[in-house]
């Protein structure tokens, strides 16, 4: 919101004090006021200068000029709450003071033919006794806040300001004020600034003060205006008043702090000698305490109270009469600025003042026919608009959905990458470029022909791109000053292929390695999968001790953070299976005894092909194994023996077979039709093959010699057919 520039003047709480700090400053130096209201302020002097110059004169006024006061009290519920008897004695005083009668009827002093009432009608239309009273945190302004407290504070209660002299009365301005009484001068007419402010306690204390105020309302300066002797022209030097002397600082009543007095060349000036300092209402000093107003300065605030501040005297306030004039007519316009954020501007007419509710809380937040405001926050919010002259006034609104303007992408919402660099202005090579717009739009318009609220770019090349957006009210809402969005774009590594350097199929406890090829600019900066890997030296090594299946990547990325994934290796670890195991065994069948996924069974080391099931049952006799994995048959695991001597048996001894001598100590002999030697094997209890000479002696009969055996039960074995021997 604006923040209007106005004069201040330190005026101390009793003559004494004001006597030891005589020279009021301004506010802010004029080097700080908008040039508008500089350039405004020069042509009214002049406008002022060339009036009195010809003539112009309070005496010329046939009637009293009565302009209508209203005091608001901005309190905190304690003694700054004065009194209505404080403030109606005031305006008795104020009266006297500008009609230089009363205790205040000196020699030296002018009737202004100026005064003052309290009003008797509002700007609604409503009785009133020209006082109002609210209760507001801003009564007291906080340290530093400066010329938005004056504002805030001003915001609390308000009336049309062409047509009402506002006084508000805070609890305390010098905290955040360099004075605890001040005014705006005519050319600051209507805006939310103009009126005078006093701390509450320090109406009418000193007497003189509410006078001096207003007569900064009615355009006087303080004598010493400028703090320069320059008195060439007496209308447009130091205050722009002829029959007060040029004065600069230090001054003293009974000194000339300047002998330029008869420098004046327009022949206006009353004076024909070096004369004093004067001591009047616009600058009291000790001890000269007749505080008047002089003919110079009662032509001046005439003129500015019959042309500039002439509304004053057109109204209902005072006289009852309201003005022959159109009633006002309400019309609000709103367009939108990304950097601002909302422009508020007044469409109707016959409006003197414009006040405006942004928030619909009760509560004027801005006044004037236009300015900008951001809401802290966004959302939906219902914008009053009031419209005031001497005939009434009116109101409209309006609904709005209020945009969150701070964010310096705006109207984009987020900028998101999928492959994100370090610089914020440099897109990488390959990636997507996804633009999210504001919501809530009732359309967008992107460069690139998209209408809706995300779009996404592939980064090929550098990108620019523009939006607009438009909101229910038809307001276009562009970025803030350019409308565009550029970005340049940043190489990114070249295609990465791993090297492996062992078996992507491993067991447990084995190492698999890869070669991470390096090249120039880049480096790896984060491993992919589902792994824990070490990388050392662009080596990467695995390991693990369960059955895992592992896929591996790398990323690479340049120093701007511009990344490339490798290709992705699948690696297989087998798990070991804990030995030792055994199959189960009831009687002729046995069966698998661990947890393994996959199996195979051996008779006598021999593999049985295609016997993979969990149990078999055995037909042979020999020593039964098999073997256990999970993954990779390379990675298994053999079970201990199971020898069987029993499948088959009674057959066996059902033969015309004989074994003898058994038990034998080392020589037997096997006696069977047809026996061939070359046929017959020995095997120990476990399946094991036992070495044996074997001699044929007849076609029925072969001789078995056993050397170096050690006693026990052993197993002769002839095409299927088994005989027990016992060993001593």
């Amino acid at each position: 919101m604006k923040k209007y520039i106005f004069i201040a003047c330190l005026l101390m709480q009793a003559a004494t004090t004001f006597a030891q700090s005589r020279s009021c400053s301004p506010f802010f130096s004029k080097t700080n006021i908008p040039p508008n209201i500089i350039t405004n302020e020069i042509q009214l002097n002049e406008k002022a200068a060339n009036a009195i110059a010809n003539g112009f004169t309070h005496a010329n006024k046939l009637v009293t000029l009565t302009v209508p006061m209203v005091f608001h009290v901005v309190h905190q519920n304690g003694p700054e709450n004065i009194p209505d008897s404080v403030i109606i004695n005031s305006v008795n005083v104020l009266n006297q003071r500008f009609s230089n009668s009363g205790p205040y009827n000196f020699g030296n002093g002018v009737n202004v033919n100026i005064q003052f009432c309290l009003a008797s009608t509002d700007p609604w239309g409503n009785p009133t006794n020209g006082i109002t009273r609210d209760t507001s945190y801003w009564s007291v302004f906080p340290a530093n806040a400066g010329g938005n407290a004056d504002f805030m504070m001003k915001n609390v209660n308000r009336w049309n300001p062409m047509r009402y002299l506002n006084v508000w009365l805070p609890k305390s301005t010098i905290f955040a004020m360099p004075s605890n009484a001040y005014s705006s001068y005519p050319w600051y007419i209507g805006l939310p600034i103009d009126g005078i402010v006093i701390e509450a306690l320090s109406l009418g204390n000193p007497h003189f003060l509410l006078a001096h105020e207003v007569g900064h309302y009615l355009g006087l300066y303080h004598n010493d205006e400028g703090n320069s002797c320059v008195n060439l022209n007496c209308l447009l030097d130091g205050d722009h008043v002829c029959d007060t002397p040029p004065e600069y600082q230090p001054l003293d009543c009974a000194l000339s702090s300047c002998n330029t007095d008869l420098d004046d060349t327009t022949g206006f000036s009353p004076f024909t000698i070096d004369t004093i300092d004067i001591s009047n209402l616009m600058l009291p000093v000790l001890p000269c305490l007749n505080y008047v107003f002089t003919q110079g300065q009662a032509d001046r605030m005439n003129y500015f109270l019959s042309t500039t501040r002439s509304l004053l005297l057109d109204g209902a306030s005072c006289s009852g009469i309201i003005p022959n004039i159109p009633q006002p007519t309400a019309g609000i316009q709103i367009t939108g600025n990304g950097c601002n954020g909302y422009e508020f501007t007044y469409t109707g007419a016959n409006g003197e003042y414009v006040a405006w509710d942004l928030n619909n809380d009760g509560r004027i937040d801005n006044s004037g026919t236009t300015f900008t405001y951001s809401y802290p926050a966004p959302g939906t919010y219902t914008v009053v608009q009031y419209v005031f002259n001497g005939a009434g006034y009116t109101s409209d609104s309006v609904v709005i959905n209020a945009l969150n303007t701070s964010n310096t992408n705006f109207p984009i919402q987020t900028i998101t990458s999928s492959n994100q660099s370090n610089n914020g202005n440099l897109l990488c090579m390959g990636s997507t470029l996804t633009l999210t717009a504001i919501p809530n739009m009732a359309h967008y318009y992107w460069s690139t022909g998209d209408t809706t609220q995300t779009i996404s770019l592939t980064v090929n090349g550098p990108i620019t791109v523009s939006l607009s957006c438009i909101d229910s009210l038809g307001i276009v809402w562009k970025h803030c000053p350019d409308s565009t969005f550029t970005w340049g774009t940043l190489p990114i590594p070249a295609p990465i292929t791993l090297q492996p350097l062992t078996n992507d199929t491993l067991c447990e406890g084995q190492t698999f390695k890869a070669l991470v090829p390096s090249q120039l600019g880049a480096n790896v900066w984060q491993y992919l999968g589902n792994g824990f890997p070490s990388i050392n030296q662009d080596t990467i090594s695995i390991s693990y001790w369960n059955n895992q299946y592992i896929w591996c990547a790398v990323v690479m990325a340049t120093a701007n953070y511009c990344k490339r994934n490798s290709d992705t290796l699948l690696i297989t670890f087998s798990r070991n299976i804990a030995g030792p195991i055994i199959p189960g065994q009831n009687g002729l069948t046995l069966w698998i005894n661990d947890s393994a996924n996959f199996h195979q069974w051996y008779l006598n080391g021999v593999l049985l092909q295609g016997v993979t099931s969990d149990t078999i049952t055995v037909s042979t006799n020999g020593c039964f194994t098999y073997a256990a994995w999970d993954v990779d048959s390379s990675c298994s695991t053999t079970s201990d023996p199971i020898c069987i001597t029993t499948a088959g048996i009674n057959a066996y001894d059902k033969s015309e077979i004989n074994l003898y001598p058994n038990p034998t100590e080392g020589i037997c002999y096997f006696e069977m039709k047809g026996i061939k030697g070359n046929q017959v094997r020995l095997f120990d209890a476990i399946g094991r093959i036992i070495p044996v000479k074997v001699e044929q002696l007849t076609d029925s009969k072969i001789k078995i010699t056993l050397e170096n055996i050690i006693p026990g039960f052993y197993f002769v074995y002839l095409e299927g057919l088994r005989k027990i021997l016992i060993v001593k």
